[in-house]
C-alpha cells in the first residue's frame, strides 16, 4: 500500500505500508521547490500527479513509475497567485482550479485532456479572480487580526449538479474573510461569483466537505479559528445555483474539558485542520478533522483526531459518539484514510505530525463499530521532514 506525502520542507516523498507487520518503508522521495505540501492525483492518468510549491508559487505535474517508484518532473507553471494551497480538476479534465492563500485569489491552469499536461506556463489574467474582501465587522480575538486582514482561499470544491443542464458550481472558503463564496468558472465566461454565506466573525471556515444523502446536500465545514465543525443544508434555485444556509448543528472538534478550560492566544494556536469524510465498513458514515497546535502545558499529551459518527440522515453528528484519538503528537494535519483493503475490508487512517513525532497509523476493521486501533505509533523515517499532507495511492 503506497502512500504519497508532501511536506513543508523541500521534498515529496513516497512510502510503502506493509499491513501484515504494520510498517513503513520509504521507497523514493524527489527534491522540488519548498513546501510541496498539496498533491492532486489525476482520475484518468493515474501516474500523474499535480502537486504545488507553496512558498515559489509553482504547480508541478509529477509522474510515479508504476514499477521503480521513481518521481519525475514532467511540467511545471505559475500558479497565477501567492501561496497555491489547494486545487481541483473540473469534472471535464480541462482546468485546474486553484485556491492561492496569500494573495487572496482563485485562478484556473489549462490541462490537457488526452495527457493531463498543463497547456501554459501561467495564467491567464481573465483566468484569475480576486476576492472580495470586507472587514469582518464585529469584535475579534487580537491574535486573529493578522489571519483575517484580507482574504485567505484555502479549498475549492466541487457541487453536485442536480440535472445535465446545470451549471458547475464550486465553493470556495475564505479563512481570512469569514465567508464562503459559491462561484463558477467556464472557458467563455471564466469566472463568475454567484452568492457568498457569512460565518460568525472570527471564525475562519478553512475545509469542507459535501455530503449528499438522497436528494439533500449538506456541508461540513471547518471553522479553523475556533474548533468548530458546522452542518449547513445546501438549497438550489431552478437553475442549479447553490446557497449556503445557517448552520443547524456546532461541534468542537477538540475534548470538551480542553474546549472549556483553555484560551488560544497566538493566532496558530490550537486550531481545527484538516477534514475527511470516511464510510465505514458497515456502511455508517464518520466525520474525520485533526488539530493542531494546543498549547503544550496546557496538553502535553499532543494534539487530538476528532471522529464524529454521522447519523443517517447526514444532517446530524453523534457527539456523544465521538472518538477522539491522542498520541499522533504535535501539529496533526497530514490526513489520508484507506478504501477497504483485505478479506475484512479493513480501512487504514495515516496521520503525519508535523512537529517532529513523525506517522502513526490507526487501523478500522469489519465488526469494530466504527472504532479506530492504532497499529504504528510516531514512526520516524530519515530524511521525512515536516509532513504536511498524505495521500494513499
Amino acid at each position: 500500500m503506497k502512500i504519497l506525502i508532501g511536506t513543508h520542507a523541500f521534498h515529496l516523498h513516497l512510502l510503502d505500508f506493509d499491513p501484515a507487520t504494520a510498517s513503513l518503508t520509504q521507497i523514493s522521495k524527489i527534491e522540488l521547490k519548498e513546501q510541496p505540501s498539496f498533491a492532486l492525483q489525476h482520475p484518468v492518468h493515474q501516474d500523474l500527479f499535480y502537486v504545488n510549491a507553496w512558498v515559489d508559487s509553482i504547480i508541478y505535474v509529477i509522474r510515479i513509475d508504476k514499477e521503480s517508484g521513481k518521481l519525475e518532473i514532467l511540467c511545471q507553471a505559475e500558479s497565477g497567485g501567492g501561496g497555491p494551497t489547494y486545487f481541483i480538476l473540473t469534472p471535464e479534465g480541462e482546468s485546474l482550479l486553484i485556491a492561492n492563500y496569500r494573495s487572496g485569489d482563485v485562478t484556473r491552469l489549462g490541462v490537457d485532456r488526452t495527457t493531463g499536461l498543463l497547456e501554459s506556463k501561467n495564467a491567464a489574467e481573465t483566468d484569475i479572480l480576486k476576492l472580495p474582501y470586507t472587514l469582518p465587522q464585529g469584535d475579534r480575538p487580537h491574535r486573529l487580526v493578522d489571519r483575517q486582514s484580507f482574504s485567505h482561499p484555502h479549498q475549492v470544491i466541487a457541487l453536485p449538479k442536480r440535472k445535465v443542464s446545470d451549471i458547475q458550481t464550486y465553493l470556495v472558503p475564505d479563512l481570512g474573510g469569514d465567508a464562503v463564496f459559491v462561484v463558477s468558472y467556464t472557458k467563455e465566461e471564466h469566472w463568475k461569483i454567484w452568492n457568498k454565506w457569512s460565518s460568525r466573525v472570527g471564525w475562519g471556515p478553512r475545509h469542507g466537505v459535501v455530503n449528499s444523502v438522497g436528494d439533500s446536500h449538506y456541508l461540513y465545514l471547518v471553522n479553523e479559528l475556533v474548533n468548530i465543525v458546522t452542518i449547513h443544508p445546501l438549497t438550489f434555485d431552478s437553475n442549479g445555483i447553490p446557497s449556503i444556509t445557517s448552520p443547524v448543528q456546532a461541534c468542537s472538534t477538540v475534548p470538551s474539558h480542553l474546549a472549556k478550560a483553555y484560551v488560544p492566544v497566538g493566532p496558530y494556536e490550537s486550531i481545527a485542520c484538516t477534514i475527511l469524510l470516511h464510510t465505514t465498513p458497515e456502511g455508517s458514515q464518520q466525520l474525520i478533522v485533526t488539530n493542531r497546535n494546543a498549547n503544550e502545558n496546557i496538553r502535553p499529551e499532543g494534539d487530538s483526531v476528532i471522529v464524529l459518527p454521522i447519523n443517517a440522515n447526514g444532517k446530524e453528528f453523534d457527539v456523544e459518539g465521538a472518538q477522539h484519538l491522542i498520541g499522533a503528537g504535535q501539529h496533526l494535519r497530514a490526513a489520508a484514510v484507506t478504501s477497504g483493503v483485505g478479506e475484512d475490508k479493513a480501512h487504514y487512517l495515516l496521520i503525519g505530525a508535523r512537529n517532529g513525532q513523525g506517522l502513526t497509523v490507526y487501523r478500522q476493521g469489519k465488526g469494530s463499530m466504527g472504532e479506530w486501533d492504532e497499529v504504528l505509533r510516531n514512526a520516524r523515517l530519515d530524511g521525512l521532514d515536516l509532513p504536511i499532507s498524505a495521500d494513499w495511492l
